[in-house]
């Protein structure tokens, strides 16, 4: 990926549109953060970039923390 997002777990609790779009020639994700205000996440060279790392976002958020009790 070409941009500078390490992570998508660090996106836990945002809600993210399904599908990717482009704007010029980066692909970006649209997403609802926790307080309610929209926005986007930029940078994707290609949509499965951006498709990869929205599925990566959007698992991480059903899997437990490392610090929950899963007993």
């Amino acid at each position: 990926m070409a941009n500078n997002i390490t992570s998508a777990r660090r996106f836990v609790g945002f809600i993210f549109e399904p599908q990717p779009v482009k704007r010029g020639n980066a692909w970006h994700v649209y997403a609802q953060y926790p307080g309610g205000e929209r926005g986007h996440i930029l940078g994707f060279d290609s949509e499965a970039a951006a498709v990869a790392w929205l599925k990566e976002a959007i698992a991480s958020q059903s899997t437990p923390s490392d610090n929950e009790n899963t007993e």
